[in-house]
């Protein structure tokens, strides 16, 4: 994994899952990702 990815993933997880912060989803993901129920991330504009 490269270390780019590492930072990503550590972000995602200290930001996202530990602090809550959903904004962080919005600059994180791509416009076009599709969480696994099918629903696409644009519920969170």
């Amino acid at each position: 994994m490269s270390e780019a990815n590492k930072a990503l993933a550590k972000r995602w997880f200290e930001e996202v899952w530990n602090e809550g912060r959903s904004e962080t989803i919005r600059e994180l993901l791509a416009a076009e990702a599709v969480i696994q129920e099918g629903r696409s991330w644009n519920f969170l504009k």
